[in-house]
C-alpha cells in the first residue's frame, strides 16, 4: 500500500515538473498587424480581441494581442500584451502629444493600482513615449508597461512576470522587437 502511494506521488511530481517546464519554454514567433501597422515578437498561442474601452481619447475600440499562460500552470511570465487604438493627436503638436501620453499612462496605471507610480518619459520604437514599472512589495509579480503615439495610433506594450524572473531576457526581447511599420 505504501509503495503504491509513493509510486503515485512520484508520478504526480514527474507530470507536474514536466508541465511546468514546458509552459515556461513557449515558442516565440513574429506577429505582424497589418491594421495596427506593427511587428512584435511574442510567445505563440496569443489571442486577438477588440472591445470598446475608456481611453485618453474617449471611449473607442481597442485592439489587443495578448498571450497568457495555460490555466493552473507555474510559469515565469503571466502576460505579454500589445494593444493599439486610434489617436487624433498631431505628431507636430508636442504639448498635445505629451498630454495624451500622460493621460493614457495614468489610465493604465489605474488598471493595476491607485497608489502613485513613477512614470518615465522615454523614446519607444523611435517615438516619444511613457513607461512605468509596477513593483508592489506584497505582490509576487512585476509589471512593465511602455506606450508611444505614432502614425495616428497609440500603442501600448505590457509584460507581467514573477518577480524572481523580472530580469529574464524575454522581457527586453519583447519590448525591443516592437517595430512600427
Amino acid at each position: 500500500m505504501r509503495s503504491n502511494f509513493l509510486l503515485l506521488l512520484l508520478a504526480f511530481i514527474t507530470v507536474f515538473a514536466v508541465s511546468c517546464g514546458s509552459s515556461n519554454d513557449e515558442k516565440w514567433v513574429s506577429y505582424t498587424s497589418a491594421n495596427g501597422g506593427f511587428v512584435v515578437n511574442m510567445p505563440s498561442g496569443f489571442k486577438e480581441t477588440e472591445k470598446q474601452e475608456k481611453t485618453a481619447f474617449g471611449t473607442q475600440l481597442v485592439h489587443t494581442v495578448s498571450w497568457k499562460p495555460a490555466t493552473m500552470s507555474f510559469v515565469r511570465f503571466k502576460l505579454f500584451q500589445v494593444s493599439y487604438t486610434n489617436c487624433s493627436v498631431s505628431p507636430t503638436d508636442s504639448i498635445g502629444m505629451s498630454a495624451a501620453l500622460d493621460s493614457s499612462i495614468h489610465l493604465r496605471i489605474h488598471d493595476f493600482t491607485d497608489n502613485p507610480v513613477e512614470i518615465d518619459q522615454i523614446e519607444f520604437a523611435g517615438h516619444p513615449g511613457r513607461a512605468f514599472i509596477l513593483d508592489i512589495g506584497k505582490e509576487n509579480t512585476i509589471t512593465v508597461c511602455k506606450e508611444c503615439i505614432a502614425n495616428g495610433k497609440k500603442y501600448e506594450l505590457t509584460a507581467i512576470a514573477l518577480k524572481s524572473f523580472s530580469n529574464e531576457p524575454q522581457i527586453n526581447a519583447f519590448f525591443d522587437s516592437f517595430r512600427i511599420q
